[in-house]
């Protein structure tokens, strides 16, 4: 292995590391604000570390979509490692395929919160997504999401 290829590596697993606590910020944030909305202006778990609760979960969401596709990216290529998935082939899995990909499970992970918010509290479907913006709507976002959701899985399977 050249030094590189180990560079590659680590960049890679850290880069999964941080995608994963991202995302369980995101989904923390998520479940709050599908459970207990009145509680989004307030900090996580009451914690004092000057962050509203809303605020972390999108702030959490960029940061998994800006580490998802990177990530996504320096792994295609690589051949898969032990087992592979029912109807994997030996193929390398091209770039834009993996990029499809993340661009179909970021946005089906959006669309899924707005239906659960949908579920809980259909109310909220005019109001604004975030407090940083009056544009667009959770039903505008919701229904975004899942258009863009399945014209990547589209494309990815076209890919294929």
């Amino acid at each position: 292995m050249t030094p590189r290829a180990g560079g590659a590596r680590r960049a890679g697993r850290t880069l999964q590391v941080v995608e994963l606590y991202a995302l369980g910020c995101f989904v923390f944030s998520a479940l709050v604000a599908v459970t207990a909305p009145e509680s989004l202006s307030s900090p996580p778990l009451d914690l004092s570390i000057g962050i509203r609760t809303d605020t972390l979960g999108a702030a959490a969401f960029v940061v998994a979509a800006l580490v998802t596709l990177p990530r996504r990216w320096l792994n295609a290529g690589r051949r898969w490692n032990g087992a592979r998935p029912h109807g994997a082939s030996d193929a390398l899995e091209p770039a834009d395929l993996a990029v499809w990909r993340a661009v179909r499970d970021l946005s089906l992970l959006v669309a899924l919160y707005i239906v659960a918010n949908y579920l809980n509290h259909p109310r909220t479907m005019t109001m604004p997504l975030t407090h940083f913006a009056s544009w667009p709507s959770e039903r505008v976002t919701g229904l975004t999401a899942a258009l863009v959701s399945f014209v990547a899985a589209l494309a990815a399977q076209l890919r294929r």
